[in-house]
C-alpha cells in the first residue's frame, strides 16, 4: 500500500495505491476506485487488497480525505471530477481500466464510462450508478437552494475533542458503520488542529448542486457504455434506498448482486464476494 499524489489542473489529489503482484504488473487489468459522498480513499481498505493480482487505485476526489479543495466558486458537480479522474489514469500510464465505485462515486463513473467507452473495460456499482435526478419543474428550485447554499455565512467547523469522539459522530452520520469502518475513514478523513479533530472535506460538499442531471440525459449516458455493469447492492431495511436500488436493478444490461449489509457493503463481509465476482470478470478483460 503506497501514498500517491496526482496534479489534476490547480488540484493536488491523493490517493492510495495497492500494486496487487508487483512482479505481474501491466499483466492485469488495473482498477480505479471512487468513494461515496464524504467518504474517502479508505473506503477501499478492505476490497481493494483482496482484488489482487489487480493493481487498485483508491482516489481521495477533490474536497475529501486528503486531496486538496476545489476553488469556493467552482462547486463539486459531479461531472467536474470526470476530467480528473483521467487525468489520474494518465499519470498512471492507464490507458485502459476498471472503474469500481460506491454511492456518488459510483454516479461520477457512470459519467466517465460514457465520456471514455475505450478506456473504461468494466464498471462495477457499489449502492448507486445514478445521481439524484431532477424533475421536469425543478429547475428554479434546485438552483435557487443551490445559491442560498453559497451566499450562507460560514462559521467555524464542527471540532471534536478527540479522535474517538469524531469515530463516534461518524458511526452516528446517515448511514450505519461499524466501528472499524468508521475508524479508518476518520483517520483519513480528519485532521489535528489547536482545537481538536475537525473533519478535513470541503463544507461545500454540503450546498446543493445548481443543476442536476435529468433521466434523459442519464438514458444517453448509458447508451454509450460499451462495457459491462455489475451492481453491488446492500439488501437492508431503508425503504427511501430500496425504491432507489429497484430502479437501478431495472436498468437493461446491468447484472445485480444482493449484498448482506448496509451502504457501505464493501467494507463489510461482502467484500469477499464482490472481490470473487470482480476478479471472475476481469479474466477475459486482462
Amino acid at each position: 500500500m503506497l501514498e500517491k499524489q496526482f496534479s489534476c489542473a490547480d488540484l493536488s489529489l491523493a490517493g492510495v495505491y495497492y500494486p496487487g503482484q508487483a512482479s505481474d504488473e501491466g499483466e492485469h487489468l488495473p482498477v480505479i476506485a471512487l468513494h461515496g459522498w464524504l467518504d474517502n480513499a479508505a473506503s477501499f481498505h478492505r476490497l481493494a487488497p483482496l482484488l489482487a493480482p489487480h493493481p487498485v487505485l483508491a482516489l481521495d476526489l477533490a474536497g475529501h480525505g486528503q486531496s486538496d479543495h476545489r476553488p469556493a466558486s467552482a462547486g463539486y458537480s459531479i461531472w467536474a471530477d470526470i476530467s480528473d479522474v483521467l487525468s489520474v489514469a494518465n499519470q498512471m500510464g492507464w490507458e485502459r481500466f476498471a472503474l469500481v465505485a460506491h454511492s456518488r462515486g459510483a454516479a461520477i463513473a457512470t459519467l466517465i464510462t460514457a465520456v471514455s467507452p475505450q478506456r473504461v473495460a468494466h464498471l462495477a456499482w457499489l449502492d448507486g450508478g445514478w445521481p439524484m435526478l431532477a424533475g421536469d419543474n425543478d429547475f428554479v428550485s434546485q438552483l435557487r437552494e443551490s445559491v442560498a447554499d453559497q451566499l450562507a455565512e460560514e462559521g467555524e467547523k464542527r471540532a471534536f475533542p478527540s479522535f474517538d469522539h469524531a469515530v463516534i459522530a461518524r458511526r452516528r452520520g446517515l448511514f450505519k458503520l461499524s466501528e472499524s469502518a468508521a475508524r479508518v475513514l476518520t483517520e483519513r478523513g480528519t485532521r489535528q488542529t489547536n482545537r481538536g479533530f475537525e473533519w478535513s472535506s470541503d463544507r461545500q460538499l454540503m450546498a446543493a448542486s445548481p443543476v442536476r442531471l435529468m433521466r434523459s440525459q442519464m438514458e444517453q449516458a448509458m447508451a454509450a457504455i460499451e462495457c459491462d455493469i455489475q451492481l453491488f447492492y446492500a439488501d437492508c431495511e431503508r425503504t427511501d434506498m430500496n425504491r432507489w436500488r429497484s430502479k437501478l436493478r431495472e436498468l437493461k444490461g446491468v447484472e445485480s448482486f444482493a449484498m448482506a449489509g448496509e451502504h457501505h457493503l464493501h467494507m463489510e463481509s461482502a467484500a469477499d464476494e464482490i472481490a470473487q465476482r470482480l476478479i471472475a470478470s476481469y479474466q477475459s478483460l486482462d
